[in-house]
């Protein structure tokens, strides 16, 4: 999805000030966004120039590369490679130490940006978050992407509902070092869209509130994870 798109820092300093901080939903957005204060005064800059493809920039005599990557977690994806110094800036098409949030897909698609990534043969990764990162990390990552997809179609295939599959692979997490491991319940949520043929925009607030439901599981509540309306489940 573009900044067009993206709820503005308006519309997300009041979704975390009017939320009911009893909900899964409330917890959640006051647990990550209110330490941040009060950013909801902030404008987002658009860009002044826009380019499909490829875009090689001189940056004060340093050779700068943008490669368009998207749909991946976004719709409009693209990687910043600077090949003289062996550096490649993935903004959120890579996510380091913790489990990753992406909007568009599918994990195919997101797996494809990565791969991309490891073509410019870098050596350090800037992930949009989390630490510097190796080529074996993102290679890592990579492999992470397909771990996922292939449990969702298996379980897609299977039958089983969103909430089902979700909850199996948050209770099966190969990486319990990473964090946010409630995340994985989003990443099936758009590959069942995908693998349902709906390429409607996705609402980017129902799959947080989805995702939420689930840490109040691990903290074992008996309350049941519902799944967003038009998915499986619903």
């Amino acid at each position: 999805m573009h900044l067009c798109a993206e709820p503005t820092p308006t519309d997300l300093a009041r979704l975390i000030a009017d939320s009911d901080p009893d909900t899964p939903l409330g917890a959640y957005l006051k647990r990550h966004f209110e330490r941040f204060g009060d950013f909801g005064g902030l404008d987002a800059v658009h860009p002044g120039r826009t380019f499909s493809g490829e875009l090689s920039l001189d940056v004060g005599g340093v050779t700068v590369r943008l490669i368009e990557v998207g749909p991946a977690h976004t719709s409009g994806d693209l990687i910043v490679h600077l090949p003289d110094e062996g550096v490649v800036c993935t903004g959120d098409v890579v996510f380091g130490d913790d489990h990753p949030v992406h909007w568009a897909g599918p994990i195919e698609e997101i797996h494809r940006a990565t791969v991309r990534v490891l073509e410019c043969d870098p050596r350090v990764i800037v992930p949009g978050h989390g630490p510097v990162m190796t080529p074996a990390d993102v290679r890592g990552y990579a492999d992470y992407l397909l771990e996922v997809r292939d449990a969702v179609h298996a379980a897609y295939a299977a039958g089983r509902s969103l909430a089902e599959t979700s909850a199996a692979l948050i209770d099966r997490d190969s990486r319990a070092h990473w964090g946010l491991t409630e995340r994985m319940a989003i990443l099936a949520a758009l590959e069942y869209r995908a693998l349902d043929g709906d390429d409607t925009p996705p609402d980017l607030v129902r799959l947080v509130d989805f995702a939420a439901g689930f840490t109040v599981r691990a903290a074992g509540s008996p309350e049941v994870v519902s799944a967003p309306p038009g998915s499986r489940d619903s």
